[in-house]
């Protein structure tokens, strides 16, 4: 059972897996809320852990273990397990009602784009809103925060509203610096690209891309590779880009150190130096509401 997305160690586990593994002790996970930009999550607790994966702002989680600064726990939204600072979280759980739909916007105290911004938030961050307000050194509208403080209303979208085009929304990110574990626009990861791409645009992907290959769309075979279109996935062990037309591919890589789009057989030839050849094409339903 893979421990990436199934919480248990060898002491405590999550109560729903008793009697599928074996742990001293099955825990009801308690429900907490990230209430920073974001989250890091770590593969053991403590700073300089390896870090696996990210949560973003207004994203929950089930805590099984709050010791000495760290949480133990898995994200309501795929899944993942690791170790999350509590500095970052929080019990009192704000219902979101609005989700992030451009790279990055800025939240302030104020409905004033002139006022210094408190922080700012990342694709697919989950905010609370109340109200539609007036702007001041702008025309753009204000959407007002359950917190008191305000956003820019047309970067943010109802969460049961979603974009049009996934493709489109990935190319958000070019230029973004490549970040092992990144999911938002500090940095960000292959998997992540198309994980937070997708989502904001209704379509459920795992986190990284080993699941992703085995559980998205439909096997395209590597002899229909001259019939690609824009959306389709390219996987190499451990690698995976996003085809913007038939020609082009979008994907985060640690060779540029950022997102890039480049030809596909550039890059193909480049990852095939380090013995990597194209592992599976898989292809998305044009409809695939979000259900993860």
């Amino acid at each position: 059972m893979d421990k990436r997305i199934h919480a248990y160690r060898d002491d405590i586990a999550n109560v729903t897996l008793r009697g599928q593994v074996e742990a001293r002790e099955f825990i009801d996970g308690q429900t907490f809320q990230v209430k920073e930009s974001f989250a890091n999550i770590h593969e053991a607790p403590g700073c300089t852990s390896p870090i696996v994966s990210q949560a973003v702002k207004g994203q929950t989680l089930q805590v099984f273990e709050n010791n000495a600064g760290w949480c133990w726990g898995q994200l309501d939204s795929d899944g993942y397990v690791g170790y999350f600072p509590a500095s970052c979280l929080g019990k009192d759980i704000t219902p979101t009602t609005h989700r992030v739909m451009v790279l990055r916007t800025f939240i302030y105290p104020e409905a004033n784009i002139k006022t210094p911004p408190l922080s700012s938030v990342s694709m697919n961050s989950e905010l609370t809103g109340v109200r539609l307000v007036e702007g001041k050194g702008t025309s753009q509208k204000f959407m007002e925060l359950a917190d008191g403080n305000f956003v820019i209303a047309r970067h943010l979208a109802e969460k049961t509203v979603f974009a049009e085009d996934f493709v489109s929304a990935a190319q958000l990110f070019l230029g973004i610096p490549y970040l092992w574990g990144g999911v938002q626009s500090d940095g960000i990861d292959c998997s992540a690209l198309v994980q937070i791409s997708m989502a904001v645009a209704g379509l459920y992907a795992p986190r990284d891309s080993d699941m992703q290959v085995a559980t998205l769309g439909e096997e395209v075979p590597i002899s229909e590779m001259g019939d690609l279109g824009r959306g389709d996935l390219i996987f190499w062990k451990g690698h995976v880009g996003i085809m913007v037309n038939d020609f082009a591919m979008l994907h985060a890589n640690a060779y540029h150190m950022q997102v890039v789009e480049e030809a596909l057989w550039k890059a193909s030839a480049r990852i095939s130096t380090d013995g990597q050849d194209i592992l599976a094409v898989k292809r998305l339903p044009a409809l695939s509401l979000l259900t993860g």
